[in-house]
């Protein structure tokens, strides 16, 4: 793919998972999983070009269908398919299967929640991007950046002071295992409004260390948590922290995700 050698088994699980529900987490379809899985099979198709190998193609055609039926079907009122930070993939998926779908209300709601800095995060500013100028990830190889340098003339926009916003906010957080149920802890934290998710955590931490230890690595969404007391996150035996608020889970991470006063945050040692 983009001149890449790509092995005939990666492309063959891809189809498989397609076809069987593969990119499931739990009970949640996972939008963006299957999104990038399309337009992986859709670079595989259009590379496609000796008539013995159009049996591939089909398989490819069929489960392509089959991903976009499904990613359609996780489409919200608002617009949204998924949650919003995996609308921007799902939207270039629906772009280069050339699916017949009416994205005025999808854009409207991206460029209200942008305007309210719901894209700060840089991999999720990344994503959205190439749909709202209608492009996508497979014509990245396509792009001269010499282009883009002669829009810039290097003035950089004056920014406004920040402003640290007042108050204090408290935070109901609570641990818990939810494969072995060895433990099950909460408490209450008191931070500035305006903190985080990891600032609540490392408060709680601060304050009991023994029960709210935990653990982070940098990824390019930010801390992803690693561990909670002794339990660590495996991919092999497809356990992770899944965190929500109330009883939905978070879109965001630990690092993006700004908790509301009396918010109920519960870290869920999960499987997927």
């Amino acid at each position: 793919m983009m001149g890449k050698p790509v092995t005939s088994h990666s492309v063959q699980s891809l189809i498989e998972a397609s076809d069987n529900g593969g990119f499931s987490y739990g009970e949640k379809y996972s939008v963006d999983t299957a999104s990038v899985a399309v337009l992986a099979l859709t670079c595989v198709k259009r590379s496609i070009k000796a008539p013995d190998r159009m049996v591939l193609r089909l398989k490819i055609l069929n489960a392509l269908k089959c991903l976009i039926k499904n990613i359609l079907q996780e489409t919200t009122s608002d617009g949204l398919i998924g949650n919003l930070y995996s609308t921007g993939l799902a939207m270039q998926a629906l772009s280069v299967t050339s699916t017949n779908y009416d994205c005025s209300r999808t854009i409207q709601t991206l460029l209200e929640r942008a305007g309210s800095g719901s894209f700060e995060n840089p991999m999720a500013a990344s994503q959205i991007t190439p749909s709202l100028e209608n492009r996508n990830y497979l014509e990245l190889n396509k792009l001269d950046c010499k282009d883009f340098e002669k829009t810039l003339d290097g003035s950089v926009l004056p920014l406004a002071p920040p402003t640290a916003p007042e108050g204090v906010i408290t935070v109901h957080y609570r641990v818990e295992d939810g494969i072995h149920y060895s433990f099950n802890d909460s408490i209450e934290v008191t931070v500035p409004v305006g903190s985080s998710l990891l600032q609540v955590m490392e408060e709680a931490a601060k304050i009991s260390p023994a029960k709210f230890r935990f653990t982070v690595e940098q990824s390019s969404w930010g801390p992803f948590v690693t561990s909670i007391q002794v339990l660590a996150g495996n991919t092999e035996e497809r356990t992770y922290w899944q965190f929500l608020t109330g009883s939905n889970a978070l879109d965001q991470g630990v690092g993006d995700y700004k908790p509301y006063d009396g918010d109920y945050i519960v870290a869920k040692f999960s499987t997927y």
